[in-house]
């Protein structure tokens, strides 16, 4: 049940998810202005800020915008002052992803270093913060379950991202390669793919009148899930490769599992009529997917060469395709179901107008599929980069377009219903 009530003041995740889009912005700008690096190597410079354009700034703009409003009315869990605590982790989340691209692009400054700092200060005052509403949440259901396990693992993703911001700045150290695996493994699988969970269990039979998730199973991949990780982390770490690669295996299971699902409560769904968020989302599951496959096939191939395209699909895929897709699909609906609160809350009505429209919602959906699909093939023909990158961008400007017109139709609306008061 929603305890709408208990939702924060409307500017508060807002302010994360305005800001959202200018990263994906900046990262297709990035790819546009190095088409033959950015996606040569997983190693290079360019194709690390590309990437965290999207991890450390999009996709953590968003989810924490998200949690700021799901855990206290879905999960059960109050956030403290949440405008206080909006105002110091949105600037220095903010900042510090900036400083760490800018890092990556302009090595020897030491912006890798602050930016990782602020990035690690943002997440562990937001963490801090939340956890003892997050352990006693009157909710038991999988969804807090799962958001427990992506707080948790947004805190070992971002202390591993800081020992390796440290590394870069001081030297790598012998076991550099494992800790960006690890990194990179907690911060996807860790974090964003048990936080997409968590909000599909919420969001999707809401707003699409699908059948509920199977409880069960989930409540049972929240506890296995974080066991594996651990698991893959202490082989790693022990130096056994193999054992590390077979667990991996698990964490494709449960994508799969959970994208198979989630498309067939689509298919399922009482609603026959499917609007762009529903074909984002099912998007998303597809490419989300096609991730799995693409760890499995990482994990058990042994050539270099294409352990390393398929690397680099997999990263495409994964913080573009599922994670970002996820995102702009869940933004169409979320953003005018908090606005229509605001306004009936405030006695102006339930009724936004002057909102984006289908066509340009199903615009945005559609460019970002050709974006991951033109990736894909830019990563085995890198002269399809710079055109991939122009489809990347428009992608992302339609995205921040939509996004903005949200916010700018509440404005007008309240303007003119309410002439006399002031925005809030």
């Amino acid at each position: 049940m929603l305890e709408v009530r208990d939702a924060p003041p409307l500017s508060v995740p807002l302010r994360f998810f305005l800001g959202a889009p200018l990263f994906g912005i900046a990262g297709a700008l990035l790819l546009l202005i190095y088409p033959d690096t950015a996606l040569a190597s997983r190693w290079h410079p360019h194709a690390v800020a590309v990437l965290h354009c999207f991890t450390a700034g999009l996709m953590l703009q968003a989810m924490l915008g998200a949690l700021f409003q799901v855990l206290p009315v879905a999960a059960g869990s109050l956030v403290p002052r949440p405008r206080l605590l909006a105002g110091v982790v949105h600037p220095a989340s903010v900042l510090g992803a900036v400083l760490l691209v800018a890092g990556f692009l302009l090595p020897g400054y030491l912006l890798t270093g602050i930016g990782a700092a602020l990035l690690a200060l943002a997440c562990g005052v937001f963490v801090v913060a939340i956890a003892p509403g997050l352990l006693h949440a009157t909710a038991r259901d999988p969804a807090r379950r799962l958001m427990r396990v992506a707080v948790a693992g947004l805190a070992v993703a971002v202390a591993l991202g800081f020992a390796l911001a440290h590394q870069l700045e001081h030297g790598a150290g012998a076991r550099f390669v494992t800790l960006v695996n690890l990194h990179a493994l907690w911060a996807l699988a860790g974090w964003a793919l048990p936080l997409v969970a968590g909000v599909a269990v919420l969001v999707v039979p809401m707003f699409y009148i699908t059948p509920p998730y199977p409880k069960t199973l989930l409540s049972l991949a929240a506890i296995a899930l974080p066991a594996l990780l651990a698991a893959i982390s202490t082989a790693a770490w022990l130096g056994a490769e193999g054992l590390a690669r077979g667990l991996a295996l698990g964490v494709s299971v449960f994508a799969l599992g959970f994208a198979g699902i989630t498309y067939r409560l689509f298919l399922l769904r009482r609603r026959t009529r499917t609007d762009a968020a529903g074909s984002g989302w099912r998007a998303a599951m597809v490419a989300l997917a096609g991730g799995a496959a693409l760890l499995a096939f990482a994990m058990l191939g042994s050539d270099p060469d294409t352990a390393q395209r398929a690397a680099m699909a997999l990263g495409v895929v994964l913080a573009i395709g599922v994670f970002s897709g996820v995102i702009g699909a869940m933004l169409q609906k979320i953003l005018p179901f908090l606005i229509t609160l605001r306004l009936a809350a405030l006695g102006l009505g339930a009724r936004l107008t002057g909102g984006p429209g289908e066509r340009a919602l199903r615009a945005q959906t559609w460019l970002q599929s050709a974006a991951v699909l033109l990736l894909l093939i830019a990563i085995c023909l890198p002269r399809v980069a710079v055109f991939a990158g122009a489809v990347l961008l428009l992608a992302q400007c339609s995205f921040a377009w939509n996004v903005w017109r949200f916010a700018l139709a509440y404005r007008r609306t309240r303007a003119t219903r309410q002439p006399n008061e002031p925005h809030a």
